[in-house]
């Protein structure tokens, strides 16, 4: 059996060996580590032609690479959501595909606050005044605690980002299709949460429901002063309705370390045209707890798999 890393996991590659043998010892494996990502779609299916289990992070998957890798039985994503695999294709051709839900909840909610304080205080703009001999000049920033805080989508992430804004002495709100069963947190609509929060995280997963969903529409509901935080998925919020109500003044800025498209970003994206919108390049999963215990999952989920389950 052929076992392809066919992306980096940012692990040692020792330490990657060393799981795989915890999790499928004495096995008959043949397995190969990819250290640099694939130069084009060429090189990626060279990569996973003949595999009979690939591990992939978010390279796009979609029907050409099903038809083209006709020994694939695991699909091993080593990501939190499978919207870049087209799971239809992957069905039909007789492939399971498997995630890690929640390997980066503490990872994502911790940068949500980095990114918080960033706005509100103004670190960036600080750090520039600091470094050209400056002062703070009139500047006053806001505090976190004591605020209404929304969250949209109340999964590993959502619930992870709530506990903390507890822990900072926010009256939390929760927007979800599930709602109850946590202490602290008052369920509402949508529509609700925008209307009263201070501030906005979103955590829910990219689907044809979600698509759009904060829109010039959404942005208007939202409080006068308060800001957004995306690190979802960037095709959740209309780019240029965000940039405009940050622009007007309407909101008090915004944080977005997700963008439609995989970093790099160009320039001329409307969401780098706002000095009051902070923006990262898809940071948020990326720590080194993280990636290990994504990769422990993975190898979890390829045992999983073979076992039958």
């Amino acid at each position: 059996m052929k076992i392809v890393i066919a992306e980096p996991l940012g692990i040692e590659r020792e330490r990657i060996i060393e799981t795989k043998n915890a999790y499928l010892p004495g096995k008959d494996i043949e397995l190969v580590i990819a250290e640099t990502p694939p130069a084009d779609e060429e090189e990626w299916l060279g990569r996973c032609r003949d595999a009979d289990i690939v591990v992939e992070v978010n390279h796009r998957l979609d029907r050409g690479f099903f038809a083209a890798c006709g020994k694939l039985r695991l699909v091993a994503a080593a990501f939190a959501g499978t919207d870049h695999i087209d799971r239809t294709a992957a069905a039909e051709a007789g492939v399971a595909v498997r995630n890690c839900p929640g390997y980066s909840a503490a990872a994502v909610a911790e940068l949500v606050f980095g990114l918080i304080t960033a706005v509100k205080r103004q670190i960036i703009p600080m750090d520039g005044a600091v470094r050209r001999g400056g002062t703070r000049g009139a500047f006053v920033g806001t505090e976190i605690g004591g605020k209404h805080f929304g969250v949209v989508g109340y999964g590993h992430i959502g619930k992870r980002a709530a506990a903390l804004a507890k822990a900072y002495g926010c009256k939390v709100y929760a927007a979800t299709r599930h709602p109850g069963g946590d202490d602290g947190v008052t369920f509402v609509t949508l529509e609700e949460l925008l209307a009263v929060c201070d501030i906005v995280s979103l955590h829910l997963p990219l689907t044809d429901e979600s698509r759009g969903l904060i829109d010039g529409e959404k942005l208007a509901l939202m409080k006068e002063g308060a800001i957004l935080i995306n690190t979802a998925r960037g095709a959740i919020v209309d780019s240029a309705a965000l940039a405009d109500a940050v622009e007007s003044g309407r909101l008090a800025g915004a944080a977005v370390d997700v963008f439609e498209t995989e970093p790099p970003i160009d320039a001329n994206h409307p969401l780098l045209r706002a000095g009051k919108i902070v923006a990262t390049p898809h940071i948020g999963f990326a720590t080194k707890e993280a990636f290990e215990t994504r990769l422990t999952m993975t190898f979890q989920n390829i045992a999983a798999f073979l076992g039958g389950e």
